[in-house]
Formats: structure tokens, sequence, C-alpha cells
């Protein structure tokens, strides 16, 4: 089943809370699990959530950043409860999947529209 839902997904927001460091290590997993049940690029960006429980964080910016280089892949530092960040974070996940969609469908059109129309010479049948 969880094939199913990869497979239909446009985009991914994979979270951690910043002040639990196994759910911050179990992104790799969710990444492996992402590769695993899809066969096409997905957009996904990466939300550390909690930002405001400064005492009680677990996960280093430094860390993150290095994390996110190493997957290519952008993070925001978020907090759901004083509303830091989930406008932007949310906004840019839109804006790749938008882009992702609409250029991969544009793409799509113009390479089909070529083959219809090299069909159409190539063919000395009536359409009718």
């Amino acid at each position: 089943m969880a094939k199913n839902y990869y497979q239909r997904a446009h985009g991914i927001i994979l979270t951690f809370a910043l002040d639990k460091r196994g759910s911050f290590n179990n992104l790799k997993n969710w990444l492996n699990a992402i590769r695993d049940n899809t066969t096409q690029e997905i957009p996904l960006i990466i939300m550390a959530n909690k930002k405001d429980i400064v005492d009680a964080r677990e996960v280093p910016e430094e860390e993150i950043i290095e994390k996110s280089k190493e997957l290519n892949v952008i993070y925001f530092e978020s907090s759901a409860k004083e509303n830091i960040m989930i406008d932007e974070a949310f906004d840019k996940i839109i804006k790749m999947v938008y882009d992702s969609v609409y250029l991969s469908k544009i793409k799509g059109f113009d390479l089909d529209q070529k083959k219809r129309n090299t069909e159409m010479e190539n063919d000395s049948s009536c359409a009718c």
C-alpha cells in the first residue's frame, strides 16, 4: 500500500523534531523508503519542527545543513506552534511541485506533438 502512496505523490515534506534526535536519524530510512517505492524524481524538502523549543534542541543547525547538502535538498527550520517558516516551506514545495508537473507536461506535449506531426507526414493513408 505504501508504494501506491509514494507513486502518486507529487511532492514530499519530510519532517523531524529538533528536540528528538531519533526523528532526525530516521530521515535516512524515509529517504530509502521513497527511493525503494518510486521510479520518478519527486520534489522533496526537509522541515525541522519545534524551533521554538530552544533549550531542548538535540540536533544542531550545522548538522542539518550538512545533511541537507549531502542529500541535495532544501531544509526549513520551523515552529508549527509559533507559525515560523511554515508558509515559506509550503510555498517552496508547491512551487517545486508546480514546476515539476507543469514543465514535464509541456515537455511531454512538445515531444508528443513532434511525434504526431512526423507520423502524419509519413502516413500516406487518409485521415478521414
